[in-house]
Order: structure tokens, then sequence, then C-alpha cells
């Protein structure tokens, strides 16, 4: 039990990693998120605030 709890925390923390990794590469290359874009690291648990935060971090 304790193995599938932890297998499933760490495929949840590397799905999170890998939509951030990809968001903020995308915006280092100056490309607008798109909805689809947001969306996704919605699905993976980024909030709201989270992703202002980079737009604005990688906007200025």
């Amino acid at each position: 039990m304790k193995t599938d709890t932890a297998m499933l925390l760490r495929e949840k923390y590397t799905r999170r990693i890998s939509a951030l990794r990809r968001f903020t590469d995308n915006l280092q290359k100056g490309y607008v998120p798109d909805e689809a874009e947001v969306e996704s690291l919605r699905a993976v648990g980024v909030s709201e605030q989270e992703i202002r935060a980079l737009v604005a971090q990688y906007r200025s």
C-alpha cells in the first residue's frame, strides 16, 4: 500500500514538473500561452496564482 502511494505521488510530481518545464520553456522563447497550455498546468495541480506569477516573471 505504501509503495502504491509513493508511486502515485512520484508520478504526480513528475507530471507537474514536466508541465511546468514545458510552459516556462515556451515563455522563455517568447510564446504567448494559450488556454490549452494553461489548462494542462491546472490539470496537474498548478494554481492560478502560480501560473500568473510565471507569466509575469517571463514577460518582464
